[in-house]
């Protein structure tokens, strides 16, 4: 389950709320009341609104037929689609199958993510440890739930070791981390197994643009190397301080 604090779920379930009542549980994480449930999606940007219902009852001898629990929903989700629209968000309504539909959804004008406030070019070599930690974490928690939950397992290790690779590259200040195109393209791959796995990060391109700014700042040091052929190379790459020896000109 996606954590309520993501900034998208929350402005999608705010705007719901004025005229919807959200998806109740009991303590037990089963649904007793329906409404709205709002998570993220493996779209970057956009969330996933569905309609939940309880379980029937079986003794119920005027329980409601597959069929019409599937009425129920459908006319739940284009209500959500028409409200969210009102609230000033692009909706792609009533996708999935007829028994389980879904609405895509995101907002017209940016959500401020607070948890980008501490987030700095200075801060971001930690974040990107605490992400892989995360998700090594999350990992071994799935590992011994139901077989729901371990299928989210390769998930969370292809999300832990992505933000690993980041981390390792800052860490030795690998040239590549100069291009905001590579480090995007990474970052999203993660952010979508972390999707996919039951979590999720910051936005990919946010902190694409911290490390590349990161490594900007990086001092750099002249390499002064002999070759093979006697002579002298320079190089103006940033590499960590145990990388470099600084050698005299050969006798």
């Amino acid at each position: 389950m996606h954590q309520a604090t993501h900034p998208l779920v929350d402005a999608a379930a705010r705007a719901l709320f004025h005229r919807h009542a959200p998806a109740g549980r009991d303590r037990y994480g089963k649904y007793e009341s329906a409404g709205y449930e709002v998570d993220t999606s493996r779209r970057v940007g956009w969330v996933r609104v569905k309609h939940q219902l309880p379980p029937v009852d079986l003794l119920d001898d005027d329980r409601p037929s597959d069929d019409e629990r599937a009425d129920e929903r459908h006319a739940a989700v284009e209500a959500y689609t028409a409200t969210l629209r009102d609230s000033g968000w692009t909706v792609e309504p009533v996708i999935g199958t007829r028994r389980d539909p879904y609405l895509l959804a995101k907002p017209d004008k940016p959500v401020e993510d607070p948890r980008l406030r501490t987030l700095t070019p200075d801060t971001i070599r930690h974040h990107l440890r605490d992400l892989a930690s995360q998700g090594d974490r999350i990992a071994t928690d799935l590992t011994f739930v139901d077989e729901a939950a371990r299928a989210r397992v390769g998930s969370a290790r292809v999300a832990t070791a992505l933000w690993a690779q980041v981390r390792d590259a800052m860490d030795v200040r690998a040239p590549w981390l100069r291009s905001r195109e590579q480090v995007a393209a990474l970052l999203k791959a993660a952010h979508a197994a972390a999707l996919a796995a039951g979590t999720d990060s910051l936005d990919p391109d946010v902190l694409a643009g911290l490390v590349v700014d990161w490594m900007r700042a990086q001092p750099t040091k002249v390499r002064v190397a002999v070759s093979a052929f006697g002579e002298k190379e320079e190089s103006d790459v940033p590499l960590p301080d145990y990388w470099w020896q600084l050698t005299s000109s050969p006798a």
